[in-house]
């Protein structure tokens, strides 16, 4: 994974990237995301910074805590964020739900970096790792806006981790060719090795 002060800063970037965009975009218009508004996407990125602090919290206490109690309530919560609040409720809470993250990142001693924590989707990793997930929700999700933003946008070192990422989650799954992917504006290539 990303070394977590580089991720960190990329949070803080990604974050305000998105608050922009949040800030000045008409929220009733689609996203790039089928069947989601810009609103789903501003509610999903709220919600989900508060399922990355609960993670943390249980680091920090010892205690497991899911990101949520069901992917049925996580789609719920989702969808009453989008229909029920306005633009500035959905602005204020985006930034709002930043703002915990952080803290609660802050209140995480060192020592509890490597405790072991559970994602929604099963994967186990240190929570040091978390910072990372995060930055890549941010910076992502901005694209997914359809504001004008694009991966074009994104900081050169940080689109060096995310392919690192993305070509080792391709590799592990089943079907995926082995690939090289090289891009025209760096000298580095990457390698997907391919399950079959």
């Amino acid at each position: 994974m990303v070394e977590t002060g580089q991720a960190l800063r990329w949070v803080e970037e990604g974050q305000r990237l998105f608050e922009e965009q949040v800030a000045t975009a008409d929220l009733t218009a689609p996203s790039l995301l089928p069947g989601w508004t810009r609103a789903h996407v501003a509610g999903h990125l709220a919600g989900s910074a508060d399922a990355l602090g609960r993670l943390l919290t249980g680091a920090r206490t010892g205690v497991e805590a899911p990101m949520y109690t069901s992917d049925e309530s996580r789609a719920a919560d989702i969808e009453r964020r989008a229909a029920t609040q306005t633009p500035k409720e959905l602005y204020d809470e985006t930034v709002a739900s930043g703002k915990r993250f952080a803290e609660e990142f802050a209140a995480l001693p060192e020592s509890a970096w490597s405790t072991r924590i559970r994602h929604r989707t099963g994967i186990v990793f240190a929570a040091s790792d978390i910072p990372w997930l995060r930055a890549r929700e941010a910076w992502i999700h901005s694209v997914d806006l359809d504001t004008g933003i694009g991966f074009d946008a994104f900081p050169a070192d940080f689109v060096d981790a995310l392919l690192d990422d993305v070509s080792r989650d391709l590799a592990r799954h089943d079907g995926c060719p082995a690939v090289t992917l090289a891009p025209d504006d760096r000298p580095r290539t990457w390698q997907i090795a391919g399950a079959g």
